[in-house]
């Protein structure tokens, strides 16, 4: 010690003794046997902001001296630091040593810098696990060696926990699927991953002819599936979910995923999308006409220059285009009016076949800088000739140049058939003399029908139940007629029962059968006290 200087750094001038090993060389350790009873001196600098991950804060300080405060004339080196610290945290209030004990201790403080130079290196800490958006006060305390000394608590400041403006990861809609129940859809998907939780999932449907308002969801759900009811049954729709977070910031993810289901009542065959591919062909015998639109890929075919009758006839099949990609059909200088193309399947339907719908795509070019073009899809079969079922009018602006869709049914919930032994159909005609131009034949010049097809299932005839007597034991003797199917398939009876006066609202199926059958009571919900009205339904075999 020189003066007011100490040269060593060993010399502790607030208790005017050595406070380093050195001094007492290897002795047991207590707290006395550094005879320190002297706590690290007060945090004045804390400083805490919004961290840089969601729902963190950062905070900063300068590490205090190990002994209490300094004297101010003091200028010699300091001595060791703080061996570590204590952080708190809490809301509604700055933390004070009076609230110390009651305010939540944050994990993972740091390591404390031990600094043995004059060196005002800042000490810092990021506390995890906050609600984002919240507004916490923080404080501090350090404490040294022996473990007891803690100084006082800090100066006390608040951040908030960074909000989370960011959308939840979701891989949106993975399924929808007719549940087999009248006018129902079941969707399934993943969970969504974010920060702020829980997740809530808006749930998206419309018929397949509207486009889904991503503002206004039909439903929301915290669940990974959602069972949709009240739909039409035989109408197809699009279904979407997106993912939203907590966050104050109500963070919603962009995916597009759609799917398409009908649904349809459990008696039902299923339905199933196709899709069929407008091609170039020529010769083929459809009965009635022959194909005779022949082209090469990105052939042209000079409209103008056709004889009468203009109109051509060509195909649709299920295994794609014959063209490449970048490769096209085009027919061009179209300046009549009347039918263009017929597009017929290159196969018969082996059974009569309901359409549930659909929908048309194909590259159309208006040529006209002043005058709009009408065009019309019609949406039929081929029997020695076209029969029309459906036709989706559409307007093409001046100048229009790129896909155009055509939607089926026009009428929502519609349902056409296309009879035994014939083939699917789709017509493009327009009005007026205005040239145009048809691209068709490949992904570039998309000439593609989506249709729902699905065997058609006819009822079985109408067949009549005995009404059961009140019961006097406890069997129930239930009697019906025979049902017949007008397509000969087996026969299969559902047999329900109820205590409600016979609203099926309540019902209960006691069981399928194919002939008369004696039920048994059901205790419980039958019960002997109350008879039950009995009904039996007749359904077709799958």
């Amino acid at each position: 010690m020189s003066g007011n200087v100490d040269l060593t750094g060993f010399y502790n001038p607030v208790i005017q003794r050595c406070s380093n090993i050195a001094c007492h060389s290897n002795g047991d350790f207590t707290w006395t046997w550094y005879e320190d009873k002297i706590a690290p001196g007060k945090i004045e600098d804390l400083a805490a902001h919004s961290g840089t991950l969601v729902g963190t804060v950062k905070l900063s300080w300068t590490p205090p001296d190990n002994d209490g405060d300094l004297p101010p004339g003091y200028q010699g080196q300091k001595g060791p630091g703080v061996y570590g610290y204590e952080i708190r945290y809490r809301t509604g209030g700055p933390v004070t040593d009076a609230n110390w004990s009651s305010s939540t201790i944050a994990a993972g403080p740091p390591s404390a810098i031990r600094n043995y130079d004059n060196d005002p290196r800042t000490q810092t800490m990021t506390v995890y696990g906050l609600t984002p958006g919240m507004s916490y006060y923080f404080g501090v305390k350090a404490f040294d060696e022996t473990m007891i000394n803690h100084s006082p608590v800090s100066n006390s400041q608040s951040a908030q926990a960074l909000v989370d403006t960011f959308a939840p990861r979701f891989q949106g809609l993975e399924s929808a699927r007719p549940a087999y129940i009248s006018g129902s859809v079941d969707l399934h998907w993943s969970p969504a991953r974010d920060d702020t939780g829980p997740i809530t999932y808006l749930v998206y449907w419309v018929p397949s002819s509207q486009t889904i308002d991503w503002n206004n969801p039909q439903a929301t759900t915290t669940a990974t599936a959602f069972h949709v009811t009240g739909l039409q049954n035989g109408l197809d729709y699009l279904f979407a979910v997106r993912a939203r977070d907590a966050s104050p910031a109500q963070n919603v993810d962009a995916n597009e995923v759609i799917k398409i289901a009908i649904p349809q009542s459990p008696s039902e065959n299923d339905i199933f999308g196709r899709m069929y591919y407008g091609i170039a062909n020529s010769g083929t015998n459809l009965g009635g006409g022959t194909t005779n639109l022949s082209l090469a890929c990105d052939g042209k075919l000079d409209w103008s220059a056709l004889a009468t009758p203009k109109a051509r006839i060509s195909l649709m099949r299920s295994d794609g285009y014959v063209c490449g990609d970048r490769q096209r059909n085009r027919i061009e200088k179209v300046n009549t009016q009347g039918d263009i193309v017929t597009w017929v399947l290159n196969s018969t339907y082996a059974e009569a076949t309901n359409i549930h719908g659909g929908s048309m795509s194909l590259y159309l070019r208006n040529r006209s800088d002043s005058s709009t073009i009408t065009i019309y899809f019609d949406l039929g079969y081929w029997d020695n000739g076209f029969q029309t079922l459906d036709t989706y009018t559409r307007v093409l602006p001046r100048r229009h140049r790129g896909s155009v869709k055509a939607y089926f049914p026009t009428v929502d919930g519609t349902v056409y058939t296309v009879p035994e032994g014939k083939r699917l159909a789709i017509r493009l005609r327009r009005a007026g003399t205005v040239e145009m131009e048809v691209w068709f034949g490949s992904k570039r010049g998309a000439s593609l029908l989506t249709v729902y097809e699905q065997v058609e299932n006819k009822l079985p005839n109408p067949f009549s139940v005995t009404t059961p007597n009140s019961p006097t034991g406890g069997d129930v003797t239930i009697n019906w007629t025979a049902a017949v199917d007008p397509e000969g398939d087996e026969m299969l009876y559902d047999v329900y029962g109820s205590v409600d006066g016979g609203d099926l609202a309540l019902h209960h199926r006691l069981g399928r059968f194919r002939h008369q059958r004696r039920m048994a009571n059901e205790k419980g919900w039958l019960g002997p006290q109350r008879p039950a009205q009995q009904r039996a339904g007749a359904r077709r075999r799958q």
